[in-house]
């Protein structure tokens, strides 16, 4: 929260938290920059395919902006699924004794469920709140097939078009580059414009774009 108060680019934290490397974080702000670009290429397609053929948008508003959060949750969330999944094997390889045998199995399989079980119920909540905007990514390739695909990109990459900028922004001490999100949002209200398509309603698109 610091950083983003002073508006300073959180090195540190990407090496020490994520497990960034050197490497890595330096050059993040390339790819990052590099985003931002394609998400903006998608989101102009995303109008074309919008006014020329009709496509909706899958999501309604309160949905994008909640698929917003859960991708930001997902940057952090993502390494930590990780390293608890690493975690498990640290604890099964030296906190249980060693399989000694078909007789064994009973006592094994006891001490290792028992030695990891909050570990394994933590990496469920993670990956569920990880799968949640996945799941939106895969219905909009089985909505739109292949035309959803800069659409999947402008819709449910808009949380990570967001903190690509505050960390461009943190990364050349610019806050002018806020102003990159002015757009994207009208883009996204363009697109939004006349409805979405509902999620029970998602078989029935796909049949008709089949068809």
């Amino acid at each position: 929260m610091e950083c983003l108060k002073t508006n300073t680019y959180p090195a540190s934290f990407l090496t020490n938290a994520l497990g960034f490397s050197q490497t890595l974080a330096a050059r993040l702000p390339r790819y990052l920059a590099a985003f931002i670009a394609v998400y903006f290429l998608c989101g102009g397609i995303t109008l074309l395919l919008r006014f020329k053929k009709g496509q909706k948008s899958l999501c309604s508003t309160p949905q994008q902006i909640n698929t917003v959060i859960l991708t930001w949750c997902c940057t952090l969330f993502v390494p930590l699924l990780i390293l608890m999944v690493r975690a498990c094997a640290y604890v099964l390889q030296n906190e249980v004794d060693g399989f000694q045998g078909k007789g064994d199995l009973i006592r094994f399989a006891g001490e290792s469920v028992a030695s990891i079980f909050y570990l394994v119920m933590a990496i469920v909540g993670v990956a569920f709140t990880v799968w949640m905007p996945l799941s939106t990514a895969i219905r909009y390739l089985r909505v739109h097939r292949l035309g959803g695909l800069p659409h999947m990109i402008f819709d449910v990459g808009t949380g990570m078009f967001l903190l690509s900028v505050l960390l461009l922004s943190a990364f050349y001490g610019e806050r002018r580059l806020y102003l990159l999100i002015l757009p994207a949002v009208v883009m996204l209200r363009i697109v939004q414009h006349g409805g979405y398509i509902p999620e029970e309603k998602n078989a029935r698109a796909s049949q008709e774009n089949g068809t």
